[in-house]
């Protein structure tokens, strides 16, 4: 097994090599950056602007090698990119603990780019233990978009603008759910893209406990909360089920994926977010209108944040950290703005006024953005097991639950079982995950005991 990894890993740095040897040569006299992102259009207009406005440098963009271990494996190499982006808090500590993001936490905070000059709700994301090791390129807070032209179709009045609760959501998108005719399924959907998390934490729930040593999901409401996400599909069903998704997929008209079928009016709301807006801008008969989500006991929502880390390794640390001020900065702050690519990660350019678009003067409803980053939370980690994982059997379970295998109960139950163990595994396997839970807990592990025992509530 061991020569086999060792193969795989051989055969990374070889193609690693290979890559970096084809790529073009840096202009002269410029230093070369180079910036692993994903291939959205507009990063070549940023990377435009951060070449115009810099222009002793000359950044690139790689986005073939965005995975956590392709960026390990060339930076081993001696050729990893000078910038990567971190998707998750998770991911960052892998970085950290490898000793490959870099430490940016006092030059940061001399150059206008710190933790005080972010939002308080994302600090977490780019940080350890109030070390900074990263800055946000974008972030955003789950909204509610709806559809004009289907509310006024049906003559539904549309979702309030304070806030309201899961029960008047049902009702309102029960008005907005219509079977065929020949009930071979249905002209439109009420709802669309409700998730287990946004739920999850509006009904005061968690997935760990608060030092996020432990899984809870098996907590009465996190089980209510599982319940409803559960109940919108199945009893009330004015959410498409697994199988309607299937279907809508495969009639005409329908289109391919939410987006899509929102854009098409065959479904009046969405859980969405403000990049978003850059497909419905395609749409030129749809009109939108947007609020906050409903909730049950807590009014909040998630917040998601991809942000941009120095690489520990980089020749070219300087130009690294000049592009991070970049993207603290107002021009890029206001690209941003402009081609409605979620927020800035400096929220002194996230006003309403800074978003209002001459060319969309009916999206009038600017201001909701930087108030559900400001109400939300971001997604909770543990230490202790990797979020992939436990992300993966979260999902298997709903999954489950969805096929009507199992109960909303016992996918919880199942899925608190299988984290914990996991958990356990690790703490008995490796010694840095015993010390974490140390420094978590300020106690040492014991084997056989389980966790809610040894940490308690």
């Amino acid at each position: 097994m061991k020569r086999i990894f060792l193969g795989i890993l051989t055969g990374l740095v070889v193609l690693s090599v290979v890559a970096w040897r084809l790529k073009p040569a840096p202009m002269e006299g410029k230093t070369p950056l180079v910036w692993v992102s994903d291939d959205n259009p507009v990063r070549r207009e940023q990377i435009e602007i951060f070449n115009r406005l810099h222009p002793k440098y000359q950044l690139a963009l790689d986005p073939n090698n965005t995975g956590t271990q392709k960026i390990i494996v060339q930076s081993l190499a001696g050729i990893g990119p000078d910038i990567f982006d971190i998707y998750g808090r998770w991911s960052m500590y892998m970085f950290a603990e490898a000793g490959m993001v870099m430490d940016i936490t006092d030059v940061a905070r001399k150059r206008g780019f710190g933790l005080k000059d972010t939002w308080p709700e994302v600090r977490s994301t780019i940080s350890i233990d109030g070390r900074q090791y990263g800055y946000p390129c974008n972030l955003c807070g789950t909204v509610l978009l709806y559809n004009k032209n289907v509310f006024d179709k049906y003559k539904v009045p549309y979702p309030p603008k304070g806030p309201w609760r899961w029960d008047d959501l049902v009702k309102i998108a029960k008005k907005l759910t219509h079977q065929k005719i020949d009930g071979s399924g249905f002209d439109s959907f009420g709802l669309i893209g409700a998730d287990y998390y946004n739920l999850l934490i509006q009904n005061g729930a968690s997935v760990y406990d608060k030092k996020g040593v432990y899984c809870v999901m098996d907590s009465p409401r996190a089980v209510e909360a599982i319940q409803f996400y559960y109940d919108l599909m199945f009893k009330y069903h004015v959410m498409p089920t697994p199988e309607d998704m299937v279907l809508m997929g495969g009639e005409g008209g329908w289109g391919a994926g939410t987006l899509k079928w929102f854009g098409s009016e065959r479904v009046a709301m969405i859980y969405g977010a403000r990049w978003q807006l850059i497909t419905f801008r395609k749409y030129p008969d749809l009109r939108i209108g947007a609020t906050h989500l409903p909730f049950k006991r807590v009014d909040t929502n998630l917040v998601n944040s991809r942000f941009a880390a120095v690489n520990k390794n980089s020749k070219h640390v300087e130009g690294a950290l000049v592009f991070l001020k970049y993207l603290a900065g107002r021009e890029y702050s206001m690209h941003l703005l402009e081609c409605t690519d979620s927020m800035p990660g400096n929220p002194i350019y996230a006003t309403e006024k800074n978003m209002d678009d001459p060319e969309h003067p009916e999206e009038d409803f600017n201001a909701i953005f930087p108030e559900a980053i400001r109400k939300g939370k971001p997604m909770e980690i543990s230490r202790l097991i990797n979020p992939f994982q436990a992300g993966r059997t979260i999902q298997r379970h709903l999954d489950l639950m969805n096929s009507k295998v199992k109960s909303a109960k016992q996918a919880c139950r199942d899925i608190t079982d299988e984290i914990n163990r996991g958990i356990e595994k690790n703490l008995a396997r490796f010694p840095k995950y015993r010390q974490t839970f140390k420094e978590l807990t300020g106690k040492d592990w014991k084997p056989g005991i389980p966790l809610r025992e040894q940490v308690g509530k």
